[in-house]
């Protein structure tokens, strides 16, 4: 509750996300049932899926996401260039899609995404940076009116 930001992420299970996630905000989170289900409100948030290919729902994943998330008042960041690495592309529009296949060599799992680490990196970096702009933003915007309503109450007195 107390974090500016949040990365949530998700398996793809027959084109939806996984159900111990629906379950954590529909019975923990309350889903609008309770009082605090608006803790995502104002906070800066991303996305990730990871597929087993690349027509199995993946997409569909990171939309139910963000809409999931939309839904709580979360602002969703989108794809963009991270302002330190200058990293960035359309490949992470709506976050991060990662593929991953067993290596027919080693059995062991690996990405078939190219540029995983480096979009999921700037991503981050993205996300972190937009809360950490938001945070100083609003603290500076929150004191200004604190103080003029101060300034405003003293006058009238």
């Amino acid at each position: 509750a107390n974090s500016s930001g949040l990365i949530i992420g998700s398996g793809v299970y027959n084109g939806n996300i996984e159900p111990s996630l629906t379950e954590f905000f529909d019975k923990i989170i309350g889903a609008g049932f309770k009082k605090n289900s608006s803790f995502l409100a104002s906070k800066v948030a991303g996305q990730f899926a990871t597929a087993a290919d690349s027509g199995t729902g993946g997409q569909l994943v990171l939309n139910s996401l963000s809409r999931l998330m939309q839904t709580f008042g979360a602002n969703i960041v989108t794809g963009g260039a991270s302002r330190s690495t200058g990293i960035g592309s359309w490949r992470i529009a709506q976050g991060i899609l990662g593929i991953v296949t067993k290596d027919k060599a080693t059995g062991n799992p690996t990405f078939t995404n190219k540029y995983i680490k480096e979009d999921a990196t700037a991503y981050g970096e993205r996300i972190g940076q937009i809360a950490s702009f938001l945070d100083i933003f609003l603290g500076r915007i929150s004191t200004f009116i604190f103080t003029n309503f101060i300034s405003f109450l003293i006058e009238l007195s």
